[in-house]
C-alpha cells in the first residue's frame, strides 16, 4: 500500500517537474521573439551614425555587426533543436544585451557630444558678449576721454590748481598733522610747511583755526583757497613762521581778518599787495605782535568798510615806516591800541585819516618811544568817548598840536 502511494507521489512530482520545464523552455522562446522584434525595431528607427576618423569605436562596431548578424535570422533559431536552441537562445539574449548597451552607448555618447556642442556654442557665445561689453566699456571710456577734451574746448570752467591742490595735500607718513574742515583740507609736512586748500572757511567765528595746536611747527605756509568768508586767526600763533605764499588765496569774498597774523613773531617781511579786502569790516588784532616785521605792503588795501582797527599793529616793534595813504576809515569806530608798542616807528602820516565816526582812542599810540613828529591836524573827535592814555609812553615826542581836538 505505501509503495503504491510512492509511485503516486513520484509521478505527480516528475509530471510536475515536465510541465514546468516545458512552460520554462516556452516563457524564454517567446521572451527571446519579443526582444528580437524590438532590437530589430530599434535597428530600424535608429539613424546611422558617421563613421569615426580616428576608429576610437571600431570595436564597438564590429560588437553591432555581431549583433545584427544574430538578429537577421531568427527563424533557423526556432528551427533547431532543444538543446541548441537552448544554446542559441542563450547566446542570442547575451549579444541582444550586448547590441542594447552598445545602442545605448551611442545613445548616451551622442546625447553628451550635443551637450557639449551646446555647452561650447554657449560658451563662445558669453565670451563674444564678454568681448562686446569690454569693447563698449572701452568705448565709453573713449567717449568720456573725448567729451572731457570737447569741454574743455568749450571752455568748461576745470579748475586745475584744485585738482593739484587735491594732490599736493596727500598724505605722508612723516607729515606732522593734517585735516580737514568741511570743504578745507590742509597738511604741516615734515619740512614744517602748511598747505590749505579748497573752498570756504577754515573756522566758525570766533574759533580757532584747526591747525592752532600744531601753529609752533609751521615754518611756511602756501593757501590755495577760494570763497573764504572768515580768516579769522588764520596764522594766528605761528610764532616760527618765515615765509608766506599767498598769491593763489582769493580774499574778495573775505568779511574778517582780525586776528590773522597775530603773533607770527618770526615774519621779517609781509606782501599783501595782491589781497582784496574791498568787504572786510573788521581788522582788529591783525598784525598784532608781529615783532620782527620790519617791512609790511599795504598799498591794495580797501578799508572803505572797514569798522575795526583796534590793536592792528600793536606791538609791531621793529616797523621803522608804514604806509597807510590808501586806508579809507571814514567807517571805522575803534582805533584803540593801534599803533601801541611800534616802539620803532620814526615817522607816521595819518593826514588822510577821517576819524569823524571813532568813539575809541584809548592807548592809541601809546609807547611809540622813537616818534619824533606827529600830524593829527585831519582828527575829528567829536564822537570819541575814550581817549586815555593815547600818548602814554610817546618819550621822544617833542611837539603835539592837538588843537583840533573836540573833547567837549
Amino acid at each position: 500500500m505505501r509503495r503504491k502511494n510512492y509511485k503516486k507521489l513520484w509521478t505527480v512530482l516528475l509530471c510536475t517537474a515536465l510541465f514546468f520545464t516545458e512552460l520554462s523552455s516556452a516563457g524564454s522562446l517567446a521572451f527571446a521573439a519579443q526582444e528580437d522584434a524590438a532590437f530589430e525595431e530599434i535597428q530600424d528607427t535608429q539613424p546611422k551614425e558617421a563613421e569615426k576618423p580616428n576608429g576610437e569605436d571600431g570595436l564597438e562596431s564590429e560588437e553591432k555587426g555581431d549583433s545584427v548578424e544574430v538578429a537577421e535570422d531568427p527563424e533557423s533559431v526556432e528551427g533547431a533543436d532543444e538543446k541548441e536552441g537552448s544554446q542559441t537562445d542563450t547566446s542570442e539574449k547575451e549579444d541582444s544585451a550586448d547590441s542594447g548597451e552598445s545602442v545605448e552607448e551611442k545613445e548616451g555618447e551622442t546625447q553628451e557630444e550635443q551637450l557639449l556642442d551646446a555647452e561650447e556654442t554657449e560658451t563662445g557665445q558669453d565670451e563674444e558678449d564678454d568681448g562686446q561689453i569690454v569693447s563698449e566699456d572701452e568705448a565709453g571710456g573713449k567717449t568720456n576721454e573725448s567729451e572731457a577734451k570737447k569741454n574743455l574746448a568749450d571752455g568748461a570752467q576745470i579748475d586745475e590748481d584744485q585738482i593739484e591742490d587735491e594732490l599736493c595735500v596727500q598724505l605722508a607718513s612723516d607729515d606732522i598733522a593734517s585735516g580737514s574742515y568741511k570743504n578745507i583740507k590742509w597738511v604741516i609736512d615734515a619740512s614744517g610747511k602748511l598747505t590749505v586748500v579748497g573752498n570756504g572757511n577754515v573756522n566758525d567765528s570766533g574759533q580757532y583755526v584747526p591747525w592752532y595746536e600744531y601753529r609752533n611747527s609751521v615754518k611756511s605756509a602756501e593757501v590755495r583757497v577760494t570763497g573764504m568768508t572768515n580768516a579769522h586767526g588764520m596764522f594766528a600763533g605761528c610764532s616760527n613762521l618765515i615765509a608766506l605764499d599767498l598769491s593763489n588765496f582769493d580774499t574778495s569774498n573775505v568779511t574778517r581778518m582780525s586776528c590773522m597774523f597775530e603773533y607770527c613773531s618770526s615774519l621779517s617781511s609781509l606782501d599783501l599787495s595782491s589781497f582784496n579786502t574791498a568787504k572786510v569790516t573788521t581788522m582788529s588784532y591783525m598784525f598784532r605782535g608781529c615783532s620782527n616785521l620790519s617791512s609790511l605792503n599795504l598799498s591794495s588795501f580797501n578799508t572803505a568798510k572797514v569798522t575795526d582797527m583796534s590793536d592792528m599793529f600793536r606791538g609791531c616793534s621793529n616797523l621803522s615806516s608804514l604806509d597807510l595813504s590808501s586806508f579809507n576809515t571814514s567807517n571805522v569806530t575803534n582805533m584803540a591800541y593801534m599803533f601801541s608798542g611800534c616802539r620803532n616807528l620814526s615817522s607816521l602820516d595819518l593826514s588822510n585819516f577821517n576819524t569823524s565816526k571813532v568813539i575809541g582812542m584809548e592807548f592809541m599810540f601809546e609807547y611809540c618811544s622813537n616818534l619824533s613828529s606827529l600830524d593829527l591836524s585831519s582828527f575829528n573827535t567829536s564822537n570819541v568817548t575814550d581817549m586815555w592814555y593815547m600818548f602814554n609812553g610817546c618819550s621822544n615826542l617833542s611837539s603835539l598840536d592837538v588843537s583840533s581836538f573836540n573833547t567837549s
